[in-house]
This record gives C-alpha cells, structure tokens and sequence, in this order.
C-alpha cells in the first residue's frame, strides 16, 4: 500500500490521514499493522490514532483502516462517507514527528510475547510451527520498534 506521494506504508509509520468524510477519520496515525506482516491477514492498514505528545491515544475511538473503514448507522450516510472518501481521503506518510513511543510501543509487544514464546518451546521444541511463527512476529516487531528509532536519530541530527 502507498500513499498519495507513491512512498511504501510499513507498520511503525506515522500517517496524516486528510480529507476523510468524518472529522475522527482525518488526523495522525501510526501504523500498527500493514498487509504482508506476520499475524495480520488484512489488505488495508490498521491505524492508531496519535495524541499531540506522540503516544497511541487509548481512547474509545483510536483504531482506524486505510482506507477507511466508514461505520454508519444509516445507509445513506454510509454511501455519501464511502463515495466522499474515495474520491477526496488520502494519507500522506510523514516522518517530522515523535517515533519514540511507537519504538517503546513495539519493543514492549515483543517483550510481551517472550513468556508465549517460552511454552511454544517447551510445548513442540524449536522446530514446532507455533514456536517459529511467534519468534519472527518477535523479530519483526524488534525491527520494526528499530525502524522507528532511527528515524527519531535522523531527526535529531543523528545525536
């Protein structure tokens, strides 16, 4: 997936979502899981909203999709947001904001598979498809809580 400049979405990104029909879908975003990740079978983006600090906002509305997923109680209205959005939504990858909750983000879900890890091992030894399976979700949500560091050392100045 890309957004409106052609650059690759990646789960850990930041996102300005524009434009959308609704005033809760337009905002900043992280990306938390993005179609080709491990666990995550969906084709759209699964976004989470930002608060003005950087941190993943817990609110009741923090989750959202790209594209966006329009959840409305009338039909009508559910056409007029589904149409207004194809046509004027878009998201635009940006990089000059705070990463480094998304990093501490990121390294804890890995922390918090290690126990997950520890009976797959235990359960079907190192060769067991679940074991395999929660390492690389492990490893790529170390990446990914890496990626999002450097970007906040590139913007420091590499300090």
């Amino acid at each position: 997936m890309v957004d409106k400049n052609g650059r690759q979405i990646q789960t850990g990104d930041v996102v300005l979502v524009s434009g959308g029909y609704f005033k809760s879908d337009n905002g900043l975003f992280a990306v938390i899981h993005a179609p080709g990740d491990p666990c995550w079978y969906g084709e759209s983006c699964c976004l989470n909203k930002l608060c003005r600090s950087g941190k993943l906002s817990e609110g009741k509305y923090a989750t959202a999709f790209w594209p966006i997923a329009v959840n409305a109680g009338s039909w009508r209205t559910k056409m007029d947001a589904k149409s207004w959005n194809a046509a004027n939504a878009e998201i635009l990858v940006v990089d000059d904001v705070n990463h480094s909750y998304i990093a501490e983000n990121f390294r804890i879900w890995a922390e918090r598979l290690q126990p997950a890890i520890d009976r797959a091992r235990l359960d079907s030894g190192e060769d067991g498809d679940v074991f395999k399976r929660l390492e690389e979700l492990r490893a790529f949500y170390i990446s990914v809580a890496d990626r999002a560091a450097a970007v906040n050392l590139l913007q420091n100045g590499g300090v």
